[in-house]
């Protein structure tokens, strides 16, 4: 079969270079997508198997068949397909159920995102819970099966970290056993995420313990102690900056290939005169760079402040710039990716056609709306600009979602009627300017006001029904919940010009608390997606 043909190659690659680190020489993205979407499911499977069967072998390394995995964990709604029609066809395939394990486990935090419980919306909180569910037993399904398949076990360890399935001893078993079948680095490295605090960890004193049960059985010797071991496992986790501090101290004298972003970060730490030069070097280095190495290059030129850093940055940037966009056609809902292209705008040569930059605006709403489906900030941002482009209209969509989606009805309502505000006021310069019939104008500014009284009746009525979280007016509006008093004027006047004509809008007038709340509706967000690659790359 082709990929057994592939494969062969793959591993000669990997066995000339020397090395395991080479990961990015085991198999290209397009061609291992070339695979996923041929619809060959059976492809897939030999593919797998093989790499499965290398790294039994010593052929290639734990961390090379982590990578085969980690190249498919990404947004593109065809990969995810192709990898649910390989479970489908497969569906006691170890390998389809982890892969899938994991790709449901990036959508369960997509969905979610970063805040608080209390600042997500319930729909998010249950979907991440039910597609937390669904992984860990595809998870648990596959290493019972093979626990010397490590890929399997990341999963596993990985989830328990957050969903606390197994008492301690229960995941120390499966550490153990995973540890006893294939000694390797990588898995100390993820049962390290279950020691820390605030997923109920013991801290530091759980990695330690992990270190010296595991580093001795780690063949070949690659220079670890349980000490030093500890430290780089510390400073990769989001400890307290007294504990990484101490981390970074103990690692004051250490080199080790393959861990350098943490011995990096470490001299960075430490300010270690004697070994900035290896910060530079790092950032020099071939290969792809993301948005951690734009920060590192901002820091490491605050602290040597010499003429030449500010090339260095820019050269850092362009190249994290390059990464993402080339990354986004393989994965464009990746946060990541998303905010570092933001974060270097200002190296996109412009000025561009109007038209051009209207697109990539909405190009870059829709993905970050992709990415994170249940921030209600997204929706208002994709909302505003569809507006601005299509009418109010063609805007209403995703309006009713930003609405639906906040748990605060206040700060989401206010976000929606600054930017109708907005929309009016253009529609009326362009009315003034002749661009815009009066009839267009009225008709428009008809269907915006009585948006504005829902609104405004939805605020009184939720006040109504849950006075503590409001202000004793209940008035959301006031000059002391705006972010700018200018913005306050405008408001009120916005609200006071549609009430007084609320009696053209006899629904939103005479509805009900529910009638009156917002409830998400579908939308095709693919309209606006656009290659965002280099010319030359598409």
């Amino acid at each position: 079969m082709k990929s057994k043909l592939i494969f062969s190659g793959i591993v000669s690659l990997l066995l000339c270079s020397g090395t395991t680190n080479a990961q990015a020489e085991m198999i290209s993205r397009d061609a291992l997508y070339e695979i996923a979407l041929s619809g060959n499911s059976a492809d897939l499977e030999d593919l797998f198997f093989e790499a499965h069967q290398a790294m039994s072998k010593g052929e290639i390394s734990a961390d090379d068949l982590r990578h085969l995995n980690t190249m498919l964990i990404v947004t593109h709604p065809d990969i995810l397909a192709a990898s649910e029609k390989w479970l489908s066809d497969y569906p006691a395939s170890i390998y389809a159920q982890t892969l899938v394990s994991f790709q449901i486990r990036s959508a369960a935090w997509r969905v979610r995102g970063g805040g608080t419980a209390r600042d997500t919306h319930p729909d998010a909180l249950a979907s991440f819970d039910a597609l937390n569910e669904r992984s860990f037993e595809l998870a648990w399904a596959a290493f019972n099966t093979a626990p010397g398949y490590i890929p399997a076990s990341d999963a596993v360890i990985k989830l328990n970290s957050t969903m606390n399935v197994f008492w301690d001893y229960e995941i120390e078993a499966i550490i153990a056993d995973t540890m006893e079948q294939v000694p390797n680095i990588g898995t100390i490295a993820r049962a390290s995420f279950m020691h820390l605090p605030q997923w109920g960890g013991r801290g530091v004193r759980g990695i330690r313990d992990h270190c010296k049960k595991y580093i001795a059985s780690i063949v070949p010797s690659i220079g670890l102690t349980s000490s030093n071991c500890t430290d780089l496992f510390v400073l990769g986790l989001p400890f307290s900056q007294e504990v990484r501090d101490r981390a970074a101290s103990g690692l004051a004298d250490f080199s080790l290939e393959g861990f350098e972003s943490s011995i990096v970060e470490a001299i960075m730490l430490n300010r270690d005169e004697s070994r900035h030069v290896e910060v530079r070097r790092y950032l020099e280095r071939n290969g792809p760079m993301y948005m951690s190495h734009i920060s590192l290059a901002n820091n490491y030129a605050q602290w040597r402040r010499t003429d030449d850093l500010r090339d260095l940055i820019r050269n850092v940037s362009e190249r994290a710039r390059s990464t993402a966009l080339e990354a986004l056609h393989y994965d464009p809902f990746n946060t990541q990716y998303l905010g570092t292209i933001q974060q270097t705008d200002y190296l996109d040569p412009g000025p561009h056609p109007a038209e051009e930059s209207r697109a990539k605006r909405l190009d870059m709403f829709a993905r970050q709306v992709g990415g994170h489906p249940f921030f209600y900030g997204h929706w208002s941002n994709l909302a505003r600009s569809v507006v601005s482009s299509y009418g109010f209209e063609a805007s209403r969509p995703y309006f009713t979602n930003a609405m639906a989606y906040n748990v605060d009805k206040e700060e989401a309502s206010y976000e929606v009627l600054g930017g109708l505000n907005m929309h009016l006021q253009n529609l009326l310069r362009a009315k003034k300017q002749g661009r815009v019939s009066p009839e267009e104008f009225q008709e428009s500014e008809g269907a915006i006001n009585c948006e504005i009284v829902r609104i405004v009746r939805l605020n009184a009525q939720l006040c109504k029904s849950d006075p503590s979280g409001h202000a004793a007016s209940c008035n959301p509006f006031q000059p002391g919940y705006a972010r700018m008093e200018y913005e306050v004027v405008e408001i009120e006047a916005l609200i006071e010009g549609a009430m007084s004509r609320s009696l053209s809008c006899p629904r939103e007038r005479q509805a009900s608390l529910e009638q009156l709340m917002y409830q998400p509706v579908q939308t095709d967000l693919t309209q606006f997606l656009i290659d965002r690659r280099p010319q030359e790359a598409q």
